[in-house]
């Protein structure tokens, strides 16, 4: 019995765990007859066969090589859900790990680097603050950020080209829209594909009040304080609000569509459009700057008229992001290029196989036989 092999089953047997699987579950994925089987793997009695660990890893959503090593997969803190009791949470966390790290290792190999770090506001009192220094919080950041005065237009941008936040997408069961984490790969956040682009717009937001904050409550606090965490989610929707619906550009957008001081149901739409927010975040937002009552938003929002109006306009405004984000693509695929990535290897981080790797370069715009050399040739000819 081999130190690697003990290794190697040790692993296996945490990232299981982690999971919440089975060792039938893992003895199926491998096609074995009994979890007999994974069992010995574990305890490094079998020594496991390099096409079993291939399965083995990717059932896990571990790199291969991590199995192998005598430290194992890097774990880091638990991720922070919106909400609790979300189903396939575990697989969905581990995916999270996975992605983190293959998107690290390609900014690494392109020597992509951020252009600013992600501010890390460790005094912030997360639970002490009120709503208006949330608010000040969330309009420091948004001109620290250059975000402008339509701030949805450029967040993702900025938060994934000049901070390297990784952004990524899934489809999350109804009680799921985001999670986040500051990772030993760095801060990434998922967001549910499944969401308006307006409703990710906020989750987004959302999300990154807590990775500028990750370090400001201690987990633990809110593993022994529940209640905690629904006053910290308040704060979350607070910086959100604040950060997509600055009040001096909001109060211009509303001064420059309605003739009077009367907003009509078409104004409202066109400017949470315009802002990139749903018609009720915008309404709150509203609510919370003084310029309506607060009982207009619940009056509005369940108005068939005004629910039909916001509707109409949905349609044309809809997309669905891939899971994989494009700058990750780009970056492996320019990985491939200079020789850094191998065609196979460059297939398992995009999670495809060798023969579909065209197809799925070909949807984000890429060509896998593309020639530099020669397109510098062809424009000085």
């Amino acid at each position: 019995m081999t130190e690697t092999r003990l290794a190697v089953g040790r692993n296996i047997r945490a990232a299981r765990k982690r999971l919440g699987l089975r060792q039938k579950d893992l003895a199926d994925s491998i096609g074995a007859a009994s979890s007999e089987t994974i069992s010995q793997i574990e305890k490094g009695i079998r020594e496991v066969k390099a096409w079993e660990l291939s399965i083995i890893a990717k059932t896990l959503s571990v790199e291969f090589e991590d199995l192998l090593s005598e430290q194992g997969p890097q774990v880091g803190p638990a991720p922070l859900w919106r909400e609790s009791g979300i189903a396939n949470k575990e697989e969905t966390e581990g995916l999270l790990r996975l992605r983190s790290q293959r998107y690290r290792r390609v900014m690494e190999l392109t020597d992509s680097h951020p252009t600013f770090e992600l501010p890390s506001l460790d005094t912030f009192d997360v639970m002490g603050a009120s709503r208006a220094q949330v608010r000040e919080f969330a309009e420091s950041i948004g001109r620290q950020m250059q975000l402008g005065d339509r701030p949805a237009d450029r967040l993702f941008a900025a938060l994934e080209n000049d901070y390297c936040v990784m952004v990524f997408y899934r489809a999350l069961d109804e009680d799921g829209s985001a999670v986040c984490v500051l990772g030993p790969h760095g801060p990434a956040m998922l967001l549910n594909s499944g969401e308006p682009p307006w409703r990710r717009n906020f989750s987004c937001a959302h999300e990154l009040f807590h990775l500028l904050t990750w370090k400001a409550l201690p987990r633990e606090e809110l593993d022994a304080k529940p209640q905690r965490f629904g006053a910290m989610e308040k704060k979350a929707n607070a910086f959100a609000s604040a950060l997509l619906l600055p009040r001096e550009p909001l109060t211009q957008a509303l001064r420059e569509r309605t003739a009077s001081s009367l907003v009509e149901m078409p104004d409202l739409i066109g400017i949470a459009r315009e802002f990139g927010v749903s018609t009720s975040a915008l309404l709150w937002a509203m609510v919370n700057y003084g310029l309506i009552p607060r009982e207009v938003p619940e009056k509005v929002l369940t108005s068939p008229s005004f629910r039909r109006k916001d509707r109409r306009t949905m349609a044309e405004r809809w997309w669905t992001p891939s899971e994989l984000p494009e700058r990750m693509v780009q970056l492996a695929y320019i990985a491939h290029l200079q020789g850094k990535l191998s065609r196979a290897r460059l297939a398992t981080i995009l999670e495809t196989s060798p023969t579909e790797l065209p197809t799925l370069l070909a949807e984000y715009g890429l060509d896998l036989e593309f020639n530099f050399a020669y397109e510098a040739q062809f424009a000085h000819a």
